[in-house]
């Protein structure tokens, strides 16, 4: 179906427009069953995907550039992945790991990221573990280490990535003179 005919369908006979969108539903539930999704899952992203359309296009007055069916499959790929995203697990370190950070290379090069933690202090550890491990927000981060705003937590959290970055460059450096010289 042309975009144009679509767009007319849908301000005219909004119903009609639903059902023929439902209609094209195997491509979008082919595709979220091959990411990792359920059947009801599928059905669930494709209501709110034509739902999303509908307000574009009707509501809104959004120009159509695609056909119908293509277009209502990105809008349901990008709500996948949203969700993908959001159910996305959490990393969370064990107790003993606060304690004492095992070695593990990174890198061929051999950096080891885990000992540039240990070797960056205590709060820099905290830091960045809520920042990257638990996916605190900077405002939870400056709660829970007594920042006065979020702002100061950005700002530290800049401090230890670039605390990190010349611990990193300063091993790679060292690695490299060890190297030449054996």
């Amino acid at each position: 179906m042309k975009p144009e005919t679509f767009v007319n369908m849908i301000k005219n006979n909004p119903n009609k427009a639903m059902v023929y969108l439902y209609l094209k539903k195997r491509t979008i539930k082919q595709w979220i069953l091959n990411n990792s999704g359920s059947a009801a899952q599928a059905k669930d992203i494709l209501q709110e995907g034509i739902i999303i359309l509908y307000q574009n296009l009707a509501i809104h007055g959004k120009p159509l550039n695609t056909s119908p069916q293509n277009y209502l499959l990105g809008i349901c790929k990008n709500l996948w992945l949203a969700e993908l995203r959001r159910l996305k697990p959490i990393v969370e370190l064990p107790n003993h790991a606060q304690e004492t950070i095992p070695e593990q290379p990174a890198y061929e090069e051999g950096i080891n990221v885990l000992g540039l933690l240990n070797d960056m202090g205590a709060q820099c550890q905290e830091l960045l573990k809520l920042c990257y491990y638990q996916r605190k927000s900077m405002v939870e981060i400056a709660e829970i280490m007594a920042f006065k705003t979020a702002e100061v937590a950005k700002s530290m959290k800049y401090k230890c990535i670039q605390k990190a970055r010349k611990i990193a460059y300063s091993t790679l450096e060292k690695e490299a003179t060890n190297g030449a010289m054996g």
